[in-house]
């Protein structure tokens, strides 16, 4: 994540929540600028998640 660390982390916030329901969603990086997916692929490394979020960004 690099710089972006810093920023992110002033915005965590701590809570408990009861959950009621649960829905699947998988966000795999189609948001990220192409340096930054660059940078997640490469600390994946090669295995199915990093094939996977590829295949959804192509």
């Amino acid at each position: 994540m690099g710089a972006r660390y810093a920023g992110l982390l002033a915005h965590v916030i701590a809570f408990r929540a009861i959950v009621v329901r649960s829905s699947a969603r998988f966000k795999l990086g189609q948001d990220e600028s192409d340096t930054s997916f660059g940078e997640i692929l490469s600390a994946l490394g090669d295995n199915a998640l990093a094939r996977a979020m590829r295949t959804q960004r192509d």
